[in-house]
């Protein structure tokens, strides 16, 4: 017996109108209302159709009236598609060349769906009866019954044409009323208009060109400035860094810089410059104005609007990213070894000349509203804030507090270009200043160039880095209903007292990729891949380098319907790590695993002007990166497991549910 393949795709629920335009020559105006309805087999088909056919007919319908006898369209038409799959419903309406299409299509739409419950009892049993008289010279036809019968098959059984007979027989009026207010809304619409004209504006057909013949002759430029490979091995890294203390004048305090050049291709470099400033008690209060602050510094200064900085960080060849908070702002920079200098004295000029525009000011405050208010319907941010306050103690005017959406939307509008200016006057400036680069320049040139960029500019307050203990928090379990969304987000955090300086570390460390940072961990193959139950889940490690301070963090995005299921599963597997542990084979794997992607990782020039600035703060060199990997290879699975054992509680994790509740 012949079986048509399986469908592993369903029409998702339309999430608002739509509106489609066909312009072409000929023919007449249309305008036309499409809408999603359930399969044939399904019980509510039957009174959506009639009520569908009766708002239709011509001449006792409701379309009809509304726009043939006023003269706002010539015909009206209307179609309930039954199929096996859910099917769509379709109104129609034809014009005169001289009517009015958008005033047509209003009039189409406010009758289907504002209209529809005025059907009568009578206007139901004249489709009634137009359905059964037709149904009856079906059935009295040998040719027409074969070929309904096998439209009926290929909708589901043959027997549904006797069964959709009797449910026509039985349909009562509330019920089609109950079908039409269901299925014919404003957001299950498509509209379309049929526009004939003879000017035509289209863009030309595009076509697939054959690449093979356009580049058999091309031979492409020279490659110059080639880069000889560079040996990322933390020893050499250490050996090639310049690692100096730049005392500025007039007692304006320090630089800490890490030079790493070396060639790169297309002498590119990397740069970051950052300064910090103040501690939390002068601080308090001043969480949105320094954030704020920080994204505006490159908005507008006393010599240069906007658009001039960015016209000249683009003659330089220059991507320029500032960010940071209230105690501190850091200056990503990426350009040409030749442009990094005079990339660097605008980025200084910029962070001293700063005068926050106030236009500028009032778009920053429209997009983060607009960004917290997209946030507060979001399962992930929803999950996520909520988890961050319970884990959060800190009161609401310290920098490390963290606040609800509403609080968040206040602090913004509240903001003012004099909040900016004075929090600029009073906190930025030199005193704790790190800079590190790495790639193709002049250290020297550099140098030189952060001394006089800085020569001048004011002392800022001492610098005190907001400290974040450990503190130990109730497990508690939240859900967020977040309705009407596809996606569901869950996460669950475990804080941990560890440093990143202890012996139990390392293989924490090694534990957490085996769990559920890669691909291959226990978390994605059992999860995503033998249960399919996400289309993500991670764990994540996070530990402090300046005080016994941790979390360990599980999150999965998965279907609102997956949300039980999901969560047992995370559990069941927790609970195996912690009965049977990782084999040595994992751990072995995971060990060479680890090691290649840090090896990779000190191959990219980024990552080690980054991992330079946490270096110069905490006063390491790429020695304790060659500690962790020597740490590494020492490891067991025995070793594994017992760290595993010590820090794992599954019952102490706190957790948060974004999922709309009505599928759970």
């Amino acid at each position: 017996e012949r079986e048509l393949p399986p469908e592993y795709t369903e029409e998702p629920v339309q999430h608002g109108s739509k509106t489609v335009m066909v312009r072409r020559q000929g023919g007449s105006p249309i305008v036309a209302a499409q809408y999603h309805i359930p399969a044939e087999a399904d019980p509510q088909f039957t009174p959506l159709s009639l009520g569908i056919s009766a708002l239709g007919d011509t001449p006792s319908g409701l379309l009809y009236k509304n726009l043939v006898e006023k003269n706002l369209a010539t015909s009206v038409f209307s179609y309930a598609a039954g199929l096996r799959q859910p099917g769509y419903a379709l109104f129609l309406a034809e014009l005169k060349d001289d009517m009015d299409p958008q005033q047509a299509l209003t009039t189409l739409n406010q009758t289907i769906e504002e209209q529809n419950q005025a059907l009568s009892q009578e206007d139901l049993d004249r489709i009634r009866n137009q359905w059964l008289n037709g149904w009856s010279q079906t059935y009295a036809d040998p040719a027409s019954l074969a070929a309904a019968l096998s439209e009926s098959a290929a909708t589901g059984d043959w027997r549904l044409f006797f069964w959709a007979r009797d449910q026509v027989e039985n349909v009562q009026l509330d019920q089609v009323k109950t079908a039409l207010k269901t299925w014919l809304v404003a957001d299950n619409r498509t509209n379309g208009i049929y526009e004939p004209t003879s000017a035509l504006a289209r863009a030309p057909k595009a076509n697939t060109p054959d690449v093979a013949a356009l580049l058999s002759d091309y031979k492409g430029k020279t490659h110059q400035n080639l880069a000889d490979a560079f040996d990322p091995s933390p020893n050499n890294i250490d050996h090639s860094t310049q690692r100096e203390i730049i005392e500025l004048d007039d007692q304006l305090g320090i630089v800490r810089v890490a030079l790493l050049p070396k060639p790169t291709r297309g002498d590119r470099v990397h740069a970051n410059l950052a300064i910090r400033f103040g501690d939390p008690d002068s601080l308090k209060g001043s969480r949105t104005i320094g954030s704020a602050t920080a994204s505006l510094l490159a908005h507008g200064t006393k010599k240069y609007s906007r658009q001039q900085i960015e016209d000249r960080f683009t003659e330089l060849q220059a991507s320029v990213f500032f960010s940071g908070g209230p105690n501190g702002v850091n200056v990503d920079i990426e350009t040409v070894g030749d442009n990094l200098a005079p990339t660097l004295d605008l980025v200084l000029e910029i962070l001293r000349e700063a005068n926050f525009p106030e236009s500028e000011l009032n778009k920053y405050k429209a997009q983060r509203l607009t960004q917290i208010n997209n946030a507060k319907a979001e399962p992930s941010a929803l999950a996520n804030l909520t988890l961050s306050r319970h884990l959060n103690p800190w009161p609401k005017d310290d920098i490390r507090y963290t606040p609800t959406f509403e609080e968040s939307a206040q602090y913004v509008q509240s903001l003012s270009q004099a909040d900016l200016l004075a929090f600029h006057e009073r906190f930025y400036g030199a005193g704790d200043i790190r800079f590190s680069a790495t790639g193709s320049f002049d250290s020297e040139t550099i140098k030189q160039q952060l001394k006089k960029g800085l020569k001048g500019w004011k002392r800022a307050p001492d610098y005190k880095r907001a400290a974040d203990p450990y503190h130990a928090v109730k497990a508690e379990h939240f859900t967020i209903n977040t309705p009407d969304k596809a996606n569901a987000f869950y996460i669950e955090t475990l804080p941990l007292k560890l440093q990143d300086s202890e012996p139990d570390f390392v293989p924490l460390y090694l534990a957490n990729y085996l769990l559920g940072q890669s691909e291959t961990s226990r978390l994605w193959n059992r999860v995503r891949v033998s249960e399919g139950l996400s289309y993500d889940v991670r764990s994540r490690l996070q530990v402090s380098s300046y005080e016994p301070s941790a979390s360990w963090t599980i999150y999965a995005i998965h279907a609102p319907e997956n949300s039980a299921k999901l969560q047992a599963v995370i559990q069941e597997e927790l609970a195996t790590v912690l009965k049977e542990g990782f084999s040595e084979q994992e751990v072995q794997e995971g060990i060479h695993a680890l090691l290649r992607y840090r090896q990779l990782a000190r191959s990219n020039d980024a990552v080690l002007t980054s991992t330079w600035q946490s270096y110069l703060d905490l006063e390491r060199t790429f020695a304790w990166s060659a500690h962790i990997d020597e740490a590494l290879q020492k490891l067991t699975a025995k070793e594994v497991n017992a760290v595993v054992k010590k820090y794992l509680q599954p019952t102490a994790f706190s957790s948060a549910l974004g999922a709309d509740q009505s599928k759970q």
